[in-house]
């Protein structure tokens, strides 16, 4: 079995395949020993595409940029003001919001998600 890093050239399938041996590993509750045992599987390369999965996660997260476009609809003290995320999620902010609040809404939605 050869291994791949995040720089070297990337296999989707492979890759795919992984991400669901790490996500079924983590969810029988059981130790990577077992867990390889049973499905015939390396355990070295187990903890080595937990690795390689985590960093291209993190890769991928850094490239995309929270920021978009914003358009004010209306410059009233009332008028809410729609956010769209890159991802499509939509914020709807007073515009008397407090900055400190904005950021701190803004900086929960771009933390990771989890699966």
């Amino acid at each position: 079995m050869t291994r791949q890093t995040s720089g070297s050239r990337r296999d989707p399938e492979l890759e795919q395949q992984w991400r669901r041996r790490v996500a079924a590993w983590r969810e029988s509750g059981r130790t990577a020993r077992e867990f390889c045992e049973t499905h015939g599987l390396s355990v070295s390369a187990l903890y080595s595409w937990r690795g390689v999965l985590k960093q291209r996660d993190r890769e991928r997260s850094e490239s995309e940029s929270p920021f978009v476009a914003v358009e004010v609809a209306a410059a009233a003290g009332t008028t809410p003001i729609e956010i769209v995320l890159g991802d499509g999620r939509r914020v709807l902010v007073n515009s008397g919001t407090m900055r400190r609040d904005l950021v701190n809404v803004l900086s929960a939605l771009d933390e990771p998600r989890s699966c």
